[in-house]
């Protein structure tokens, strides 16, 4: 049989084991965690959000994109302002269904409707899923006293939302993480 450079004869899979001899003693393979602690676990980003909403406002405005367009397709004057409608109809469409938060190991990102707020870890004191002023919605208290409304994260059921905020508290970084 032909062996390559990697020790493999022909049709053989590089995910085979290695000889018996090879291998580390049972003792140290018993040190060996089969699942990594919390703090082991890479994350790169997790991505919250709910579609309820979303769904419904994207749909509306893509309906009413649509009908624009097609008004917009007669020519004329009435062309312009249509069309300015429609393509201001359709960023809606993607902003609906972009709204999210997206929690990674640096901060958050919250993506709503009309603007993007990229939050460190330090500037948020709370993340809360209580009602406000501002809607039913996950909300960042920050440490300056302001309030960024998650609007990717809303919801009629307050458990709901207090789950959700709950969540993405638990996914702070520790000190011993950040380290």
């Amino acid at each position: 049989m032909e062996v390559d450079e990697r020790g493999l004869g022909h049709g053989e899979s590089s995910l085979a084991l290695p000889p018996a001899d090879a291998r580390p003693p049972a003792d140290e393979l018993d040190a060996v965690p089969l699942l990594p602690h919390r703090e082991a676990v890479n994350r790169h980003e997790i991505v919250f959000r709910t579609l309820g909403a979303n769904l419904w406002l994207a749909a509306i405005a893509l309906l009413f994109g649509l009908v624009a367009l097609a008004s917009a397709t007669r020519g004329g004057a009435r062309a312009i302002v249509f069309g300015a409608c429609a393509a201001v109809s359709f960023v809606v469409v993607v902003r609906a269904l972009r709204a999210s938060v997206v929690v990674t190991d640096q901060g958050v990102v919250v993506r709503g409707f009309s603007r993007t707020h990229r939050l460190r870890w330090d500037e948020i004191a709370t993340v809360s899923g209580k009602l406000g002023g501002e809607g039913r919605c996950v909300r960042f208290a920050l440490a300056d006293g302001r309030t960024i409304p998650a609007r990717g994260c809303s919801s009629y059921s307050i458990a709901k939302l207090e789950r959700i905020a709950r969540a993405i508290a638990d996914l702070r970084p520790r000190p011993s993480e950040a380290a």
